[in-house]
């Protein structure tokens, strides 16, 4: 039973039992009957007045909890006068001004925080104990390809995509590096954090493709402007002295035929070397696009026209599905052509004989598609490509894909190349 209905019983009971004594003095003495029963009336008024008194701090106490499990932390207890009592009041209202404000510091941290975490280009993505993915900012949603709104629940063993099963796989605190689309380059971080006393996994994601991108360019480039400086310089002086001395042998001596032929495959061979090298100074010397509308369509339609000196040889049909009317994207006009040229040209030679290439453009938003059948691109060819100097060729450079890679970064946009069902495409999102 409640202490305080106890009490209350108690001091009403032994009240009535002093009634009950007093009402037997009436007989003998009515005036002592009536100034007790004044007094323990009295009294029982007093008690009253004490009960409530001493049950009132009970009750804010009790009302207090009441909001502490309504998480209102705004309640505060009244002094009652009495010294001990105060105390615990005292010490109640400090105790309820303390957590407020620390609750207050915490929401204005948490709020930050999630501020902070949407706004941060790094892919963050919180598991629970089943490593199913409860938050997702927007860059992680934007790496994955997933809507934010259709992310929880998801579990990254069942989804699709390098970078899910990269995720289904990282070992806690070990750096995983992951390519996708042989373009972009992430770095991947798993981690725990403790929230209520329980460890929770997150996983962080950084996209690295600029720096990488930004860091190899440097080193080629550096290489490449050695090499051409010191190739340009020895062969422009061999190839002067070689043809002295072929003036100065002339037709005197009897051998002068045989050592000219010699003099002349000598100094073609240099030239070639030349021409190489110019073509990865080339690379190196690639201007800042200067942007103005460009008509896509008529683009394309002229890189096709370009296409059939490689198809026509091998038989490789070209065609095309333009979208009309197609929005006009800010680009450099040449340096494009350069660049789909080279695709175009990448995608006939990877063509069967007697095979098919479709160019199609597309609205809302505006992208380019080369697709052909043929020789397909295996995941481990995807991760080296676009990479400085790789080729699948076996006398090739490597320079037609740094090239597209080089513009097509120029300009901000989008693309990628791929196998998907046996076809290869090369898609540029201009969007």
């Amino acid at each position: 039973m409640n202490p305080r209905i106890s009490l209350f019983i108690w001091v009403l009971l032994l009240h009535l039992i002093v009634l009950a004594g007093v009402y037997v003095l009436f007989d003998y003495n009515p005036v002592i009957f009536f100034i007790t029963e004044a007094v323990v009336l009295g009294s029982l008024v007093f008690m009253s007045f004490a009960y409530r008194r001493i049950t009132r701090p009970v009750r804010q106490i009790a009302e207090s909890i009441s909001r502490l499990n309504e998480h209102d932390f705004s309640a505060r207890l009244q002094l009652t006068g009495d010294s001990l009592t105060d105390r615990l009041v005292l010490f109640y209202n400090q105790m309820m001004d303390q957590l407020r404000s620390e609750r207050a510091q915490i929401r204005s941290q948490h709020h930050f925080l999630d501020l902070l975490i949407k706004a941060t280009p790094m892919g963050i993505i919180i598991l629970d104990f089943d490593h199913r993915i409860t938050e997702a900012n927007p860059a992680a949603c934007r790496f994955l390809g997933l809507n934010d709104q259709n992310v929880a629940g998801l579990v990254p063993s069942e989804m699709d995509g390098p970078l899910a099963h990269a995720m289904a796989n990282l070992i806690p605190g070990k750096i995983e590096t992951v390519r996708t689309d042989g373009i972009r380059q992430f770095s991947l971080l798993k981690m725990m954090f403790t929230d209520r006393g329980f460890p929770h996994p997150f996983i962080m994601i950084e996209e690295m493709t600029d720096e990488i991108n930004r860091a190899e360019k440097e080193s080629y480039t550096r290489i490449i402007r050695m090499m051409s400086h010191e190739v340009n310089n020895t062969v422009g002086a061999i190839n002067s002295i070689m043809g002295s001395v072929n003036e100065f042998l002339g037709d005197h001596h009897a051998d002068a035929p045989s050592y000219r032929d010699a003099l002349e495959v000598a100094i073609n061979r240099n030239e070639n070397m030349n021409r190489f090298m110019a073509n990865f100074a080339g690379l190196v010397k690639l201007p800042q696009p200067a942007l103005s509308p460009c008509n896509l369509n008529d683009l394309m339609k002229k890189t096709a026209l370009m296409g059939t000196t490689w198809s026509t040889p091998r038989q490789v049909r070209i065609e095309t599905q333009f979208t009309n009317p197609l929005p006009w994207v800010n680009a450099d006009t040449a340096m494009l052509e350069q660049a789909f040229i080279n695709a175009l040209k990448n995608a006939i030679e990877a063509s069967d004989d007697e095979g098919l290439v479709t160019i199609r453009t597309f609205a809302d938003p505006v992208r380019l598609t080369i697709c052909n059948t043929g020789q397909i691109i295996t995941p481990e060819i995807q991760q080296k490509l676009f990479t400085p100097f790789y080729s699948t060729k076996p006398t090739g450079q490597g320079i037609g894909l740094m090239l597209i890679r080089e513009i097509l970064t120029r300009h901000n946009f989008q693309f990628s190349l791929e196998t998907i069902n046996g076809v290869t495409e090369f898609k540029v999102c201009f969007g």
